[in-house]
């Protein structure tokens, strides 16, 4: 026999105190098999609905099917007997029992029934229809097979068994079971209007724990993703590091071979002797001369790799005080134009057009100098050969930066080496090292500064900008 049970809107005021102790219970976890478990030990509490076993099953949409998720209650009356027993000896409160969590079994026998439970939604029977119509129905002997799905025949063993509907947003997220075996007691209809109006709240409460299950899944693919991005990332720069170490070996010992073997051949014709003293110091000069190459690279190598770090301000005769930009570019044009003449090669036109009130930087001036050299040097090399080589050098500033531009009118740069051209190694001139902006890069980033680069293209020159934070802090940062 199957008795629709009609919903009830007065309650005493015992009945509103367990359902605030049961409330207070629900809000208490974010853990969803911690709540499964306190809406079922509500359900089978002496001191709370009394049913004997009580089931827990819910909707799982992607798979169309209704599962058991827990079950709390006895198996045969051996087992309810001794359960009933104990709890009588210790008679604990119904707050002591709705959070002893800790100390379920998931591996009790009736338990592992509940949880073995799959129904199909497409199948006709009780358990469907409470997810249909979302009513409570108390099913009492003689039942109607028909109405029985198989995998809920445990419940078969009592006299009565009540299903209600456990209520969320948009429908029904299951079912709530609970029946009176191994007891004489029937099940009252006020029992399960009570068990009804709960599993009511539950579904709130339900729904609510699983949409932060839902939230914390993402939150934790999204912290996997980012550590797998930063594993990735690491990676990455662990086998850049290696090709980079890769290619300076195999540029390193090109630069070595040619004067080591160079030198070896010429010492080595000069060992076997028969040279007139004018071949041996003609032999010796050239010896000399790539010895003096060699040196030359080596030390320009250790430079790059053992960079300093730099001080603000390491050239005033007081810690931290800071350098007008203006003299700084005017001294580096004048050590670079005396070496140009020194080396009695035809220079290119440096002129300079700085604006007189640039912003101090408080930088180590000694590194400036090498980084303005090396980008100078570099547009000098651009416009070799060129009857109308001209570099300008230019200075202005916003709230966080002075910058200073190097420009020049010569070779440029071609567009898909306008990010190399600060890579370790990476040159396009004959002789040339690959280190000079790589090193005034270096220095750069460990002031706080940056560096960029800009061309049209090849045979069109380009433009190199220094940018130095302000000394004078104009944003208070």
């Amino acid at each position: 026999m199957v008795t629709p049970i009609p919903k009830e809107s007065f309650w005493t005021d015992d009945e509103m105190g367990l359902l605030y102790i049961l409330d207070e219970a629900l809000h208490s976890t974010l853990d969803l098999d911690n709540l499964f478990f306190i809406i079922l030990t509500a359900a089978t509490a002496g001191s709370g609905f009394s049913f004997s076993r009580a089931a827990l099953f819910l909707v799982d949409e992607s798979r169309k099917r209704l599962e058991g998720k827990m079950g709390i209650g006895p198996t045969n009356a051996e087992e309810a007997s001794r359960i009933w027993s104990r709890l009588t000896r210790e008679n604990p409160s119904l707050q002591n029992l709705l959070f002893r969590y800790a100390k379920f079994s998931p591996d009790s026998p009736f338990n592992q029934m509940v949880t073995g439970f799959v129904l199909p939604l497409g199948s006709d029977n009780i358990c469907t229809q409470v997810l249909r119509d979302g009513k409570t129905y108390l099913l009492s002997q003689p039942y109607e097979p028909h109405l029985i799905p198989k995998p809920l025949s445990p419940f078969l063993l009592g006299s009565q068994f009540v299903i209600t509907a456990i209520p969320e947003r948009f429908g029904t997220a299951g079912i709530l079971v609970g029946d009176n075996a191994f007891s004489i007691r029937a099940i009252s209809e006020r029992q399960v209007q009570l068990l009804a109006l709960f599993a009511e709240r539950a579904g709130s409460i339900l729904d609510m724990v699983r949409m932060n299950q839902a939230l914390q899944e993402k939150v934790a693919e999204l912290k996997k993703s980012y550590l797998d991005l930063y594993e990735a990332r690491h990676r990455l720069l662990r086998s850049e590091k290696l090709a980079t170490i890769g290619q300076a070996i195999t540029y390193v010992g090109h630069e070595l071979r040619e004067p080591v073997t160079a030198i070896g051949g010429l010492a080595k014709s000069i060992n076997r002797g028969g040279l007139s003293e004018e071949e041996v110091r003609s032999q010796s000069q050239l010896i000399y001369q790539r010895t003096v190459r060699l040196a030359r690279f080596i030390n320009f190598c250790l430079n790059f790799v053992r960079l300093g770090e730099p001080q603000r301000g390491s050239l005033e005769p007081q810690k931290g005080v800071c350098y007008k930009i203006n003299n700084l570019v005017a001294e580096v044009c004048a050590e670079v134009l005396a070496g140009i003449k020194e080396e009695g090669s035809p220079g290119a036109k440096i002129k300079q057009d700085l604006k007189p009130d640039l912003p101090p930087v408080c930088v180590d001036t000694e590194q400036v100098k090498h980084v303005l050299v090396n980008v100078i040097e570099n547009s000098l090399h651009s416009v070799t050969g060129l009857p109308e080589g001209e570099i300008l050098l230019g200075g202005d500033w916003d709230n966080d930066w002075v910058r200073i531009s190097v420009a020049d009118n010569g070779v440029g740069i071609r567009n898909e080496d306008i990010n190399k051209v600060f890579e370790p190694f990476f040159t396009t001139r004959p002789g040339g090292y690959g280190l000079g902006l790589a090193f005034a890069r270096q220095i750069l980033e460990t002031l706080g500064g940056r560096i960029a680069a800009e061309s049209e293209g090849t045979g069109k020159g380009a433009t190199f900008t220094i940018y130095l934070p302000r000394g004078d802090n104009p944003q208070g940062g």
